[in-house]
């Protein structure tokens, strides 16, 4: 049980006095059973682990320049690999955005304009929100530490299993994370009232959504009663919703309209995943305008460069983008889902987002081959299920790369996540799948 906590104004920077001090619950004390409420110390179960990162895995599959079998040479920005594990749109860069880019080159000799003010004046009327209520960053993450560092959080409430640089970011800042366990068995939905009662003594609570690994989505409704119940007990409340570019109706799910009447609220949205443009950096936080100014006091002078503004601005003018964007997950996540789902011994999740959890289950009886080389074998053997990282590991040898969610707090070594990619190549990942399951069987 979490005690009663006196929560600190995230504005304020005055030092903390005696009537701020409060009783932190006790970090790593034993949970009850049956609760799927736990604190932790800070680092466990945590660790920097995300996907896309291309020259680690050419090192670690041995898909060094022109050792990839079968693949040709090989080379960090054109790898020549299937890349499922980073959540991007797989349309590439719009060529609108990119002739962009490529007109405004000469402008890399100035500095950028460090307040955006083109930029948000984009956002803004693509979301119809005052450009006062946003600010843009180095892409989502770096305003995840930034309102970290403004609210100063000694204790954070955040849903699990989710995208670990949240916890990251309240641990650099010395404070403790109580982790709220989504369970697998109710599809990793959210229990509005299991989350509100977390909230006492909390000074922030982050929320992805759609949620990041598990692709669902929690409904808008849910999200504005924990608001609601937040603001009783002084809670920020932080809605990421880097991937509400990818559902069907974004409605459904978004909250940024209700920021300007929230002083408790904040969305984050990502340019990198929806754009396809990870390499520019460029997200933006909708937040109140008090907020704004306080996150741009912390920030680092001139963290969006002038290629990635002039990117963000006709990106979003490019509807047509959008739409076949929308249209394509759409189709092939349905695809993707279905396929997996009809794997010998995987379990999908449905997904709302661009990337679908699924995780190997039960034991096989093994008949022929080592599942890491795809080589042929002759003894035949009862064998448990592979781990995700085995799976990984073989796929990746091939020029394939998946996400092991593992490293997710909450989930264990039987998780992987893949993203939604072309007709094509979610074709060739299914024949991969089935063909390293078979391995097993």
């Amino acid at each position: 049980m979490i005690g009663q906590v006196k929560i600190k104004d995230v504005k304020s920077q005055d030092s903390k006095s005696q009537d701020d001090e409060r009783q932190v619950p006790e970090i790593g004390a034993p949970t009850p059973a049956n609760s799927a409420v736990t604190g932790g110390s800070p680092g466990d179960h945590r660790r920097r682990v995300h996907g896309g990162n291309i020259r680690e895995a050419m090192e670690r599959y041995g898909l060094s320049p022109g050792l990839g079998p079968g693949l040709g040479a090989v080379n960090i920005h054109d790898p020549g690999i299937l890349d499922f594990s980073a959540n991007i749109n797989p349309l590439g860069l719009s060529r609108r955005v990119e002739a962009a880019i490529i007109e405004n080159l000469p402008g890399i000799t100035r500095y950028p304009d460090p307040e955006c003010v083109e930029l948000r004046r984009a956002i803004a009327e693509h979301l119809d929100i005052s450009p006062a209520n946003i600010i843009a960053g180095n892409g989502a993450v770096e305003l995840v530490y930034l309102i970290t560092k403004a609210a100063r959080p000694r204790l954070a409430v955040v849903p699990c299993p989710t995208f670990s640089e949240y916890a990251l970011a309240v641990e650099s800042e010395g404070g403790a994370v109580k982790s709220v366990y989504l369970q697998p068995g109710r599809g990793f939905s959210i229990d509005v009232e299991e989350i509100s009662s977390t909230l006492p003594g909390a000074d922030i609570l982050f929320i992805c959504n759609p949620n990041n690994p598990t692709g669902n989505l929690w409904p808008r409704e849910a999200l504005l009663y924990i608001a609601g119940e937040a603001a009783r007990t002084g809670t920020l409340v932080v809605v990421d919703e880097a991937f509400i570019d990818f559902i069907d109706d974004e409605k459904q799910g978004t909250v940024v309209g209700e920021v300007p009447r929230r002083k408790n609220l904040i969305v984050l949205r990502s340019m990198t995943k929806a754009f396809a443009m990870p390499g520019l950096r460029l997200g933006y936080a909708v937040c109140p305008s008090e907020m704004v100014q306080r996150l741009a006091s912390l920030r680092d002078p001139w963290s969006v460069n002038s290629l990635a503004q002039v990117a963000g601005i006709e990106a979003l003018r490019d509807r047509d983008y959008i739409m076949q964007t929308k249209e394509l997950i759409r189709r092939e996540r349905s695809f993707l889902y279905d396929g997996l789902a009809s794997l010998p011994g995987v379990e999908a999740y449905r997904p709302e987002a661009n990337f679908i959890l699924a995780r190997l289950v039960g034991s096989t009886t093994a008949s022929a081959t080592t599942a890491a080389a795809f080589t042929t074998a002759t003894s035949t053997t009862t064998a448990a299920a592979p781990s995700a990282a085995d799976l990984a590991g073989g796929l990746g040898r091939r020029g394939i790369l998946i996400r092991d969610a593992s490293s997710f707090d909450g989930l264990d070594e039987t998780y992987f996540r893949v993203a939604v990619r072309t007709r094509p190549e979610n074709e060739r990942l299914l024949e991969a799948l089935r063909d390293y399951l078979l391995t097993w069987m």
